[in-house]
């Protein structure tokens, strides 16, 4: 039997200091701040890939299993299986400025039941039959958070014994919405939203007070298809309680829907990070076609320190890319059979 008392080895790994690797195209800013290391392109608009998601696996075993199964909660409206899915490695090259394309991939899928740890880099969303997955793997808008009323609130402590249903603490707690009813939205799309189905006892859980920010903030979340496994998305602040590897105790079968649903609003919340890095350059002197008129008139001359940004070394990319093409944007693919 898994020993479910340990403490997360996440929560625990401040002295850990990611590597630098240089990746092929822009990374967005949210991505650099959670430290990401695991890329999720979408082909749905194949070649021309975009980030689906972007993952730390220093804070996870992740696994292929794991991710498909993420991938499929996070987008439970498009009625998108885990089986339906695989993926793979894959190479990316600049086409434009924040535009990229596959130019390669390795031939070896990670299928929906694969339980191997996953390595940092770039990855590809196929289909079962290894053809690029044209469907839109994504979240809709993310929602906000409401009250609970004072009623389900003294009804909640009295169920826990007045413990955090996470550490079994006793000291400071606070109730939290397990699935916040506003979020419901991205369930009923534009249909009336019956929000006082979600305005119950079982969607609300005790927490230790130093960790209701983390968990209203998706930092961390349960997957109760897991075993009710909690997963650290952010490290926690050092002061905060350490939190077990499971919940400590799983909810009622009839309950656990709002668990479901909790997690697939944390996955909805952590795992995009921008289709591209467009976002972060939307400042004047980032004028892309400027910089790039500069570059072909002075190819040879690096000198400014602004050709070692991060935006003036993504410049240089799509200007070599293009000078290896015979001055074309579109690139040759490489082992890209579609069957």
């Amino acid at each position: 039997m898994a020993d479910h008392t340990k403490s997360t080895s996440a929560q625990t790994s401040d002295t850990d200091v990611p590597e630098q690797t240089v990746y092929p195209f822009l990374v967005p800013k949210l991505a650099q701040e959670r430290d990401a290391n695991v890329f999720v392109f979408g082909l749905e608009s194949y070649p021309t890939v975009v980030i689906r998601a972007a993952l730390n696996s220093r804070l996870h075993n992740l696994t292929g299993k794991m991710l498909l199964n993420w991938l499929s909660s996070y987008c439970e409206t498009n009625r998108i299986k885990p089986s339906d899915m695989s993926l793979e490695k894959i190479k990316i090259a600049p086409t434009d400025l924040f535009c990229y394309a596959i130019v390669d991939r390795d031939g070896h899928p990670i299928r929906h039941d694969s339980e191997a740890i996953l390595e940092p880099g770039l990855y590809g969303i196929f289909s079962k039959e290894k053809k690029p997955f044209l469907r839109v793997v994504g979240p809709r808008e993310e929602a906000v958070l409401n009250e609970i009323p004072a009623e389900l609130r003294q009804r909640a402590l009295e169920r826990s014994g007045g413990r955090c249903e996470f550490t079994g603490t006793l000291d400071k707690v606070q109730a939290c919405w397990v699935f916040p009813p506003s979020a419901a939205y991205n369930i009923y799309l534009d249909d009336p939203i019956p929000y006082h189905k979600y305005q119950v006892l079982a969607n609300v859980t005790i927490v230790a007070s130093q960790l209701v920010e983390a968990f209203l903030t998706n930092k961390f979340s349960v997957d109760i298809e897991d075993g009710g496994r909690i997963i650290i998305f952010e490290k926690l602040a050092p002061n905060a309680p350490m939190l077990p590897t499971h919940l400590p105790t799983l909810p009622p079968l009839a309950d656990r829907r709002f668990w479901r649903l909790s997690f697939r609003h944390t996955l909805q919340h952590r795992l995009p990070v921008g289709h591209n890095a467009a976002a972060d350059f939307e400042e004047p002197e980032y004028d892309g076609q400027q910089w790039m008129a500069e570059l072909s008139e002075n190819p040879n001359d690096l000198r400014d320190k602004k050709w070692a940004t991060p935006f003036g070394q993504e410049i240089i990319r799509i200007y070599r890319t293009r000078q290896e093409n015979g001055g074309q944007i579109w690139m040759p693919m490489k082992s890209l059979e579609l069957s």
